[in-house]
């Protein structure tokens, strides 16, 4: 569903400047910085082990190159 209208699963977006648009206007009323105070106390009593850093292998895949390139 975007802006009150539910899409098909074989139906696109025809107007790809519309998605542009939304993410402005939210990108306009976010404040990262409350997100980063706010979702570690809501998250706290679920989580196990907050002092150890972990890091996603995600991360260093991205300079992997296959074989053939």
């Amino acid at each position: 569903m975007l802006c009150g209208r539910q899409f098909q699963l074989n139906e696109r977006i025809k107007d790809m400047r519309l998605l542009t648009y939304i993410r402005k206007r939210i990108s306009q009323h976010m404040n990262p910085e409350g997100f980063q105070q706010i979702l570690p106390n809501h998250w706290q009593p679920g989580m196990e082990n907050t002092h150890v850093v972990a890091v996603d292998a995600v991360v260093y895949e991205v300079d992997v190159k296959s074989p053939n390139s």
